[in-house]
């Protein structure tokens, strides 16, 4: 099955989407109302499979722009 189109854009923009990480209790990572995906939960886990310090904090508030964009990337 070849990669959409959305999955060729994050391509395109350097980015690579890892596996979904798997719930902790009974909870659900996602869910899909009509065509509008809702994500909960998501932590800012780096490529090695660790929660990422460096982006501890309130956004704008405690951390900078671009570390709230790095931290929005990898959740």
């Amino acid at each position: 099955m070849g990669m959409s189109t959305v999955e060729k854009k994050i391509r395109n923009w350097g980015l690579i989407l890892p596996d979904v990480a798997k719930p902790v209790a009974n909870d659900l990572s996602y869910l899909r109302e009509g065509n509008l995906p809702i994500v909960s939960g998501q932590l800012c886990i780096g490529a090695d499979g660790k929660l990422a310090d460096t982006h501890r904090g309130k956004l704008d508030a405690e951390i900078g722009f671009d570390a709230d964009v790095a931290a929005a990337q990898l959740c």
